[in-house]
């Protein structure tokens, strides 16, 4: 199984969304860890299309762009959580 979760999305997006970004998957491995479940972690700072598709029947929304293909591709290491240098930098920027 896969989830993506996006921060910073329209509306909501301020320059301070990397930080909680990288909390969150931290603390995603902690509780995985504890529940002796395997995962990928990739984290990639980049444009993204967050939409609903379908009919009024069967709906499904449907996230794609350049983050979630580098993230995908970062994700390749189990148990191990990467991310990309854009975003390693947003977040020195933002914390120091």
């Amino acid at each position: 199984p896969a989830c993506i979760i996006g921060f910073g999305l329209p509306y909501l997006t301020h320059g301070n969304s990397v930080p909680p970004a990288l909390l969150s998957a931290i603390e995603i491995a902690k509780r995985l860890q504890t529940l002796k479940v395997s995962y990928r972690i990739g984290i990639a700072t980049d444009r993204l299309l967050c939409t609903v598709l379908g009919s009024s029947v069967r709906r499904e929304y449907l996230v794609f762009g350049p983050a979630v293909d580098k993230a995908h591709i970062l994700a390749c290491n189990t148990n191990q959580i990467l991310c990309s240098h854009s975003t390693q930098s947003s977040c020195q920027r933002v914390c120091n």
